[in-house]
């Protein structure tokens, strides 16, 4: 992959999901993954409460067959509701997954930013596995995760030189 697009002239961007950090040695669960643990904690949860009068399997299975027969519950609808009722603590469950552990995924993004085929790099992951590789590499590079970061990139002079832009648009983890 890094020899064909080395071969390329015109500068990249890259825009990287959640397969890249997915990736043996970093391993961090996706979003599905993650749900999942969810489901079997708030199951676990309700069947102590409801002192045991529901087992936690069959629970698990209603669950999930909403999650994925009727689009009800979907992940992205339970992490709403988790920051709407415990606030930024809930990017703290993120934060207890966190690696340094970098993957083939980003050291080729960093190795590419070393040599200046890449103009920016936009991603969806929360992680910081990004910076740590281009760090590693000696890449200088400026993240950008909320909307006053998105505010400052655009105010960038085009012409100058800076750092390459880690363009987070779902926010960092560093960063509740």
């Amino acid at each position: 992959m890094l020899s064909e697009l080395q071969s390329t002239q015109a500068p990249l961007v890259a825009f990287v999901g959640a397969g890249a950090s997915a990736i043996p040695p970093s391993s961090l669960p996706g979003w599905l993954e993650f749900n999942q643990v969810l489901l079997e904690c708030l199951c676990e949860r309700i069947d102590d409460y409801s002192r045991h009068r529901q087992p936690t399997a069959k629970m698990l299975a209603a669950f999930k067959a909403l999650r994925d027969d009727r689009q009800l519950l979907t992940p992205d609808f339970q992490a709403q509701l988790m920051e709407e009722e415990i606030g930024a603590d809930y990017f703290g469950v993120w934060q207890s997954i966190d690696t340094d552990q970098t993957g083939p995924v980003h050291t080729a993004l960093a190795e590419l930013a070393a040599r200046s085929r890449l103009v920016a790099i936009v991603t969806t992951n929360f992680d910081r596995l990004l910076e740590t590789a281009l760090a590693a590499r000696g890449v200088p590079f400026e993240v950008f995760c909320d909307a006053a970061g998105f505010d400052r990139l655009l105010a960038r002079d085009g012409d100058a030189p800076t750092p390459l832009p880690v363009i987070k648009i779902h926010g960092s983890i560093d960063d509740v």
